[in-house]
């Protein structure tokens, strides 16, 4: 399909924030750019990059294509300086080291505009080695109520196949700056308290788990964002008093050292199926 004039309001705005993601950043925005459905912005906020992120962005001339750079400020205001700058009414997230398949955005919008009830659409998703092999498939539960039953416990979401109506964001609000990296699962936490929610059974994301991408300090932080993250939500009156039961996972892995924590992923892991939903608290 081809492009949205450089002029109009597009359907879609895609957010892309990124610091030096040169490795992969080709193939993320080519898997953008060759999407099915062409009616859409993206939108890259360079954070700062010291690597060869900036030559890389500037070499596309695809209008679609718009390059934003600023000092480094971490993700989650990069994120926000995405979300004001984007003119769609639909908001679609990618990271700068995955890939979308070609009919991702074409059947997101197809699903919302068939239900305007549901304001916040996941996929499922391949998480992939840092060479592109296929490691595991996460598929999320499809309707509301079930991934309600899933959200307390855990992000049943990969960020990077969500999309949503900014109508909701702009209800709920933008994410919140306080959360250094589960800013999406606080998201859609609030969001969860306006809007159905709906996650596509076929894979449309490849997500790349990249060698020494958490840290020890780095995992830790994700523990404590997602506690925060669930208390807000028990606060607001999102989720009944005795879903803080949901509380005592993430509190305990907090107390294990980070090789332990690893170990015990990886012992779930060959217990489970090998289909997963979204990332363990552990």
């Amino acid at each position: 399909m081809s492009g949205q004039a450089s002029g109009g309001m597009p359907a879609v705005s895609v957010v892309m924030a990124v610091y030096n993601a040169a490795p992969w950043l080709v193939e993320a925005v080519d898997s953008v750019l060759g999407q099915t459905f062409g009616d859409f912005e993206l939108i890259a906020i360079d954070d700062g990059s010291v690597d060869a992120t900036p030559a890389i962005l500037k070499n596309y001339r695809d209008p679609r294509l718009r390059v934003i750079t600023q000092r480094q400020s971490g993700q989650t205001p990069a994120l926000n300086h995405g979300l004001r700058a984007a003119r769609g009414p639909l908001i679609a997230r990618m990271d700068g080291d995955d890939v979308c398949l070609p009919e991702r955005f074409a059947q997101q919008v197809d699903f919302l505009k068939a239900h305007p009830e549901v304001g916040l659409l996941g996929t499922a998703c391949r998480e992939i080695s840092a060479s592109g092999a296929v490691l595991h498939t996460i598929t999320p539960p499809g309707d509301d109520r079930a991934l309600r039953r899933v959200l307390i416990r855990m992000n049943p979401f990969t960020h990077s196949s969500m999309m949503f109506r900014r109508s909701v964001l702009e209800e709920i609000g933008w994410y919140d700056e306080r959360f250094i990296v589960a800013q999406d699962y606080d998201l859609w936490l609030r969001m969860s308290r306006r809007t159905r929610l709906a996650s596509l059974e076929e894979p449309l994301v490849l997500r790349r788990l990249a060698p020494g991408q958490l840290s020890s300090a780095r995992d830790t932080t994700r523990i404590r964002d997602e506690v925060a993250a669930k208390l807000k939500a028990l606060r607001s009156g999102a989720y009944p008093a005795w879903c803080a039961i949901f509380l005592a996972k993430p509190v305990c892995a907090l107390a294990l050292p980070l090789p332990l924590r690893r170990a015990l992923r990886r012992v779930i892991g060959r217990i489970g199926s090998g289909v997963r939903y979204g990332s363990c608290a552990f």
